[in-house]
């Protein structure tokens, strides 16, 4: 690693802080605020503050076991501040001519000494030259340094929330500091989908596990293993939910600290053996009900049907 200054953030924070989304040239970079915001809200920015610098956006690329439990990220990021050797002047800082550098002088023809404060340099003993540029800035006002934003992503965020750190961003002489924007932003999980506090999974079930229960094992997003079984003898319907409290998503205001639910919603898939046989039907046959045909026997023709594979059949 050549470059000292990354050498010192990698010792210090680790490999994160060269690779968070502030510091990296991923596909959210070089995105100005206005665009970011049209991306997250599909409309135009609010009107900006002419006496404030521009804020810095950086999306934050999350997963719900992230999400879960909450985590510390270190962003490096390149901020503007203003020089402090030309005070943001542009110039470079030269001894008062109306003072000496003593910061003070005796009023109209008694030049400079004990009096009142200079009104040139108010008292400051220097002034930044008209003529010749500040070296460190060169005549910019401001300079480049590079930053680490500890950032706090607090368990249960929402989806594209923006997290605020207030004049932590660009300055600029005369103008109030920009402020950092951190939006979260949540990456599709698998398995688990979010819905506020509540976690939705869409379950498969045979005709086995429709009729004698379901017993499933599966990793959760707070990275335990989770066993899910039905009561004994309950049956489930084609579209039926499973609802377990408590193991959804934490708040971030509820102070009593409790979580969403885990909700899992069921599609039957009908997959029978290709062949029962008598002893098998009647088994069945003696535990589910039979639904009347309302038609008289003696009326009805009865044949034998043949079922196929659909694609096997012809086109119309």
């Amino acid at each position: 690693m050549g470059d000292p200054d990354k050498r010192h953030l990698y010792d210090q924070y680790g490999e994160s802080a060269l690779q968070e989304d502030g510091g990296s040239d991923d596909m959210f970079g070089g995105f100005t605020p206005e665009e970011l915001f049209q991306m997250f809200h599909g409309e135009d920015v609010p009107e900006v503050d002419p006496h404030k610098v521009e804020d810095t956006v950086y999306p934050l690329l999350v997963s719900l076991e992230q999400i879960f439990r909450g985590e510390t990220r270190h962003i490096a990021h390149i901020r503007q501040i203003v020089c402090q050797d030309c005070k943001g002047s542009g110039g470079r800082i030269m001894p008062c001519q109306m003072c000496q550098g003593l910061g003070t002088w005796q009023g109209q023809g008694g030049g400079a000494g004990e009096g009142e404060t200079c009104p040139r340099c108010h008292g400051e003993k220097e002034v930044p030259s008209t003529s010749l540029r500040c070296v460190t800035c060169r005549g910019l006002r401001t300079v480049t340094v590079e930053e680490v934003l500890t950032v706090d992503i607090p368990p249960g965020v929402r989806h594209f929330e923006h997290l605020v750190y207030p004049t932590a961003g660009d300055a600029f002489p005369d103008k109030k500091n920009g402020d950092i924007i951190c939006i979260v932003v949540q990456v599709p999980h698998p398995i688990y989908k979010r819905s506020d506090m509540n976690l939705h999974v869409e379950k498969t079930i045979s005709l086995r596990e429709c009729l004698l229960g379901v017993n499933w094992t599966m990793r959760h997003v707070n990275g335990q293993m989770i066993c899910i079984r039905s009561k004994p003898g309950d049956i489930l319907s084609p579209l039926s939910a499973c609802v377990i409290p408590g193991l959804g998503m934490p708040s971030r205001t509820d102070p009593m600290g409790r979580k969403g639910a885990l909700i899992f919603h069921f599609t039957l898939i009908l997959s029978p053996p290709q062949l029962l046989t008598l002893e098998q039907q009647q088994g069945i046959a003696s535990v589910l009900p039979v639904t009347p045909s309302g038609y008289d026997p003696c009326e009805v023709t009865h044949t034998t049907a043949v079922f196929v594979d659909p694609d096997q059949l012809p086109r119309p």
